[in-house]
């Protein structure tokens, strides 16, 4: 019998905590996708980024990357938001073409976060994997 209090006891205490949480975040909206760079835009970040690693500048070489990293999230969800746009539209073509793009830019993508770990000693080939990238973007 004890036992059984104990579990509903715990078993409200959990459904309580719960309606708590979602309480606090009922109405409150999170933009959570990344905002897309135009091609433009990422090649400056890059030719800035080579700037800040060739000036040692540590602190805004980081501020750089965290901004293209985030250009290159936005580019991924472009891609696959259009991969399945392809996909609803019956267009094989264009899901196929999506799709190797896809394919193609995620090996960049592992080539650049492998660099990315020490770049002043990998700038010139960061660099040049992240104008890669860029190359491809839609």
């Amino acid at each position: 019998m004890k036992r059984l209090l104990l579990f509903c006891c715990l078993f409200a205490a959990s459904g309580a905590v719960t309606n708590a949480q979602t309480v606090n975040y009922q109405g409150t909206e999170i933009n959570t996708r990344p905002t897309q760079l135009t091609k433009t835009d990422y090649t400056s970040k890059v030719g800035q980024l080579n700037t800040f690693i060739g000036q040692n500048n540590l602190e805004a070489s980081k501020n750089q990357w965290n901004q293209i990293h985030n250009g290159i999230k936005a580019e991924f969800a472009n891609l696959k938001t259009k991969y399945h746009a392809a996909i609803d539209a019956g267009n094989e073509t264009e899901k196929a073409y999506i799709q190797s793009l896809l394919v193609s830019q995620q090996k960049v993508y592992l080539d650049i976060m492998n660099l990315k770990e020490d770049m002043v000693t990998n700038k010139e080939k960061l660099v040049a994997k992240l104008t890669e990238f860029g190359n491809n973007m839609l």
